[in-house]
């Protein structure tokens, strides 16, 4: 017993805490404030606290959702078959990650994995998206897409997943280890049931968090932002001065104005050393220019059209000009849908094994086309590969159809096809479904 919960809070502390945290934070957008010109905080007037607080400029959440967008997953198909697989899709929206299965993407995005556990569920396997900060895990060395334990903790509760127990527990403070095992939940999943999806994972097994690519981007930028700020508050306007004067003050010794200043007055010195001049207003420009210039960084390195972070940054463009800047978008899109989809089939089988379902090797999953592609584009291109010999339901899929609605409009295309061989049949005087050469014609 004592060597469960110490496995358990072995594993814990191994978690990435910290990091996430930083990542995190970055995703909704709370940043640290940037610096003052000046350490003496006490001589800076209360009203640049204000200013720093108005430069932040999150990209970071654009760039991720920029990809989360454009992510959907519409059923699972399994062989050859055309039609998605009914029971699979009613795994995938009992446990409601049709609409869920946005966080999942968003996680893997922001802290460079995402996690989903697969548990039994009596006849369905239920599947759950889990947080990378709840969770610490232990990869499998011969395949680091593979979870061979994995520690859970939310509040005082924990969990221990292995290869064929889910391990309960609670916090105690009459342990030794702070933890009390619970509870077991014995499984037939074949592996430990938490699926990782990594991003931008290599060949060792490691990922990288997307926010972490801009990171040190999105600190100059907040950095501008702020100079600019100080620069627009104190020095974007031309400001007078007159010398060779003295300055008259009030009973309370405030400095008394010798003149009305206005656009009907007229300035004059009876002093012959009195000299009037200003300075002139400072520019700002170069801060803006610097802005855009990291923003186009931080596209590049992400692989993020630069509209998408900076609506201006393009204007009057065609749609195919549209599709070409979204290009590199598009592929890194297919890059997550390909290692993604694997790991949704690697959940599917884990859950059928648990309920005696055994899901085949082939199955597939299938995403659905959210590019940016006008209405008239898709559909030209379908009418050319419909040229080629496509099928039809392979057509609707590539205009944007989702499964169920191209299953709904096949089904309306074969009853309006046996309505008019109907017609066409009674007008040789035979009956519906009723050929020339029956006996009964």
């Amino acid at each position: 017993m004592e060597k469960l919960e110490k496995q358990f809070t072995d594993l814990v502390a191994v978690n990435r805490w910290n990091d996430l945290v930083e990542w995190d934070r970055y995703y909704r957008g709370d940043f640290d404030l940037a610096s003052l010109p000046s350490t003496n905080h006490s001589a800076v007037a209360k009203e640049y606290d204000d200013l720093l607080n108005r430069a932040d400029l999150p990209i970071c959440s654009l760039v991720v959702s920029a990809v989360v967008e454009r992510l959907k997953v519409e059923g699972f198909r399994e062989g050859t078959d055309e039609l998605i697989d009914p029971l699979l899709w009613e795994w995938f929206q009992r446990s409601k990650l049709d609409a869920r299965q946005q966080m999942l993407y968003a996680d893997a995005m922001v802290y460079g994995d995402g996690f989903l556990s697969v548990t039994p569920g009596g006849d369905i396997p239920i599947f759950r998206v889990e947080s990378p900060m709840n969770l610490s895990v232990e990869y499998n060395p011969e395949d680091p897409m593979l979870i061979k334990r994995a520690a859970k903790v939310v509040g005082d509760y924990g969990w221990l997943y292995t290869e064929d127990v889910i391990y309960s527990f609670k916090y105690s403070r009459d342990t030794i280890t702070g933890w009390t095992l619970t509870g077991t939940l014995e499984h037939t999943g074949g592996s430990t049931p938490i699926i990782r999806f990594p991003n931008r994972i290599d060949s060792r097994g490691r990922s990288m968090s997307e926010i972490q690519l801009v990171a040190s981007i999105q600190r100059r930028i907040i950095q501008t932002t702020a100079d600019r700020l100080l620069v627009q508050r104190a020095a974007a306007w031309k400001q007078r001065y007159v010398s060779g004067i003295s300055v008259d003050t009030d009973a309370d010794g405030n400095a008394v104005s010798p003149w009305n200043i206005g656009v009907d007055q007229l300035i004059v010195s009876e002093d012959v050393d009195t000299k009037f001049g200003e300075f002139g207003a400072s520019s700002f420009k170069e801060h803006l220019e610097a802005v855009d210039l990291d923003i186009r960084q931080a596209a590049a390195v992400t692989q993020t059209p630069p509209h998408l972070i900076a609506p201006s940054a393009i204007s009057n463009i065609s749609a195919e000009a549209l599709v070409a800047l979204e290009a590199g978008l598009a592929s890194k899109v297919k890059d997550r849908q390909l290692t993604w989809g694997e790991a949704f089939e690697e959940a599917l089988r884990i859950g059928g094994r648990m309920v005696g379902q055994e899901i085949s090797y082939d199955t597939e999953t299938v995403w659905a086309d959210l590019e940016s592609r006008s209405d008239a584009q898709r559909v030209d291109a379908a009418l050319k590969l419909r040229s080629m010999g496509l099928p039809l339901p392979f057509l609707l899929e590539r205009i944007g159809l989702s499964p169920q609605t191209s299953d709904r409009v096949m089904a309306s295309v074969r009853q309006e096809q046996q309505l008019a061989a109907d017609i066409s049949a009674s007008s040789f005087g035979l009956g519906a479904g009723q050929g020339p050469l029956d006996e009964d014609a």
